[in-house]
């Protein structure tokens, strides 16, 4: 076999190599998305429980979903008071599993098994509940920004 025959072969060998592994990590990326993404599966077996936080009087509800002890639930609370403020059209609820006090002056419903079937996994988080009760929405809630990007992505004010 000549050198010229033989890198030839090398190189289909490392072609295809290189083609096995990136179906691979494709493959594994797939599923990573399906771990991380919100899938509308999921927020069907969540609306049975978030039909209580359906807004009356606004497009969507806020659901901040909180827990006692959590650093980043206790940074966020100052600057949340305003931030409901500024977004009179939206209607904000609070959700926590085992402490009462209100959260930021938000409506707060203490219900672990509602928590549980409405956190992703961290808190704080947000879901986000359209008119029929269906949650459309789930996310973290860690900074404003993040609100606002919720408020941006979901609603107007009703007419």
């Amino acid at each position: 076999m000549s050198a010229t025959t033989a890198a030839l072969v090398l190189s289909w060998v490392a072609i295809v190599v290189m083609f096995l592994g990136m179906t691979g990590m494709l493959r594994m990326i797939r599923e990573l998305q399906k771990e991380v993404m919100p899938d509308a599966r999921q927020f069907a077996d969540r609306s049975g429980l978030a039909v209580r936080f359906a807004p009356t009087r606004a497009a969507f509800a806020m659901v901040l979903l909180h827990e006692k002890g959590c650093s980043s639930c206790t940074a966020l609370e100052p600057d949340l008071a305003r931030f409901v403020l500024e977004h009179p059209e939206v209607e904000f609820h609070s959700l926590t599993p085992s402490s009462a006090a209100p959260y930021a002056g938000l409506p707060t419903v203490v219900d672990a098994p509602a928590f549980r079937a409405l956190q992703p996994g961290y808190t704080p988080a947000v879901a986000v509940i359209d008119r029929d009760g269906a949650v459309v929405d789930i996310g973290p809630a860690a900074d404003l920004a993040t609100l606002s990007d919720f408020v941006a992505r979901h609603g107007s004010p009703t007419t």
